[in-house]
């Protein structure tokens, strides 16, 4: 009887290491694997992820236009892990509850594009084929944050499971058409829809003086205020403003920028190591006047971002021109 009973318990010892050795050789995805089957089964019992592994919990059609291959996505997210931990959103009220939130951040949608490698394949398996409005929340299991690179290896960006809430905001066929359209709306809005006065780049004197125009070689003292079409401000030298809009920098000095006019707009952006599309507003101004300028990312930042803002961006400068004293 003992006998038996010695045989007994070395089999289950034997089963229980060949089990903790096929554990232990288990590599991390299909660990995570197990962990997203069981997470379904508890909470989730009739979802059923698809070939891929993505596990679509919950979705709301859009009615606006289909968002297709290798166009581009404006999104709203959130992202979080399985035990509901957030990681990650770019919603300015959420942030605020979980403490996160800072002002010189930007919380608008965030730019995609599809199938250019730029976006991970489980948000792109979320994305395509979905209308403007969409609301989905799912899964994504890590071996879907990689990048879709052709003929490239692709690094995972994590090692577990993501809970993606997403809403598709716009799906956007061509960039510099929405910029434009996107702007135009803004005039109509704002400034009772006058026309730009050039490609992609809209004036107006907001104060009109009675001064000469700047000379060459002459320069200017400029005061600003910058922000984008959403009226997210991303810069200004006016510590009054700063403080109002809640970034102010203890570190910054809020001095006014000095400008060296030039025969060119081109020349005064270089010069002056300024946005080309600001440089075009100073151009059209004297001292003593104040105006406002809006233009597309070609006269900005272009497909780059920069602190704050982010790539493919029109910018929104309300400017006020004061002698230097420097005639």
């Amino acid at each position: 009887m003992l006998k038996s009973f010695k045989i007994i318990i070395t089999a289950i010892v034997c089963v229980f290491l060949v089990s903790c050795a096929k554990e232990k050789d288990e590599d991390s995805n299909s660990i995570q694997k197990r962990i997203l089957d069981a997470y379904l089964l508890n909470n989730y019992p009739q979802i059923v992820p698809n070939e891929s592994g993505l596990a679509i919990l919950s979705r709301i059609s859009g009615t606006g236009d289909t968002l297709d291959n290798y166009e581009a996505a404006y999104i709203n997210y959130t992202t979080k892990t399985l035990e509901g931990i957030y990681q990650t959103t770019n919603s300015k009220e959420l942030s605020k509850i979980l403490g996160t939130y800072d002002a010189s951040n930007y919380y608008g949608p965030k730019l995609y594009y599809m199938n250019m490698g730029s976006t991970i394949v489980g948000l792109e398996d979320m994305l395509l084929g979905q209308q403007e409005g969409a609301k989905i929340t799912a899964v994504i299991p890590p071996w879907l944050t990689s990048y879709n690179y052709s003929g490239s290896q692709n690094t995972q960006e994590s090692t577990s499971n993501i809970i993606y809430d997403i809403e598709l905001k716009h799906a956007i066929n061509n960039i510099i058409t929405f910029q434009l359209d996107s702007m135009q709306s803004y005039s109509n809005k704002y400034y009772n829809g006058m026309d730009s006065t050039s490609y992609g780049f809209y004036f107006k004197k907001l104060v009109n003086s009675n001064s000469d125009t700047v000379k060459t070689g002459t320069s200017v003292n400029v005061w600003y205020i910058g922000r984008l079409l959403d009226d997210f401000i991303f810069d200004t030298n006016i510590a009054d403003s700063a403080k109002k809009f809640d970034i102010y920098n203890t570190s910054s000095t809020y001095t006014a920028m000095n400008i060296s006019y030039y025969d060119t707009a081109d020349e005064i952006a270089e010069n002056n190591e300024v946005q080309i599309g600001f440089a075009m507003a100073l151009k059209k101004m004297k001292a003593g006047d104040e105006a406002v300028a809006f233009f597309y990312s070609e006269y900005g930042y272009g497909s780059s971002a920069s602190g704050s803002i982010p790539a493919y961006q029109p910018l929104v400068f309300y400017i006020k021109v004061e002698s230097s004293g420097d005639e």
